[in-house]
């Protein structure tokens, strides 16, 4: 079996880049009102697509 060999280096820095991009941010809802839940097989869903603003805390 094969593998690559930077996979693993790969995911460590996906975690250190996504980390440290969410602690330099904020999300909040672009509506004021509440979304519904809807259930989806196991999982459930925003109504409308759940949409976010990101805004940089810095």
């Amino acid at each position: 079996m094969r593998r690559c060999i930077g996979a693993a280096f790969a995911r460590l820095e996906m975690k250190v880049v996504i980390s440290a991009t969410l602690a330099r941010t904020r999300l909040r809802a672009s509506r004021a009102t509440s979304e519904k839940a809807r259930f989806r097989g196991v999982t459930l869903l925003p109504s409308r697509g759940g949409e976010a603003i990101v805004e940089s805390v810095d």
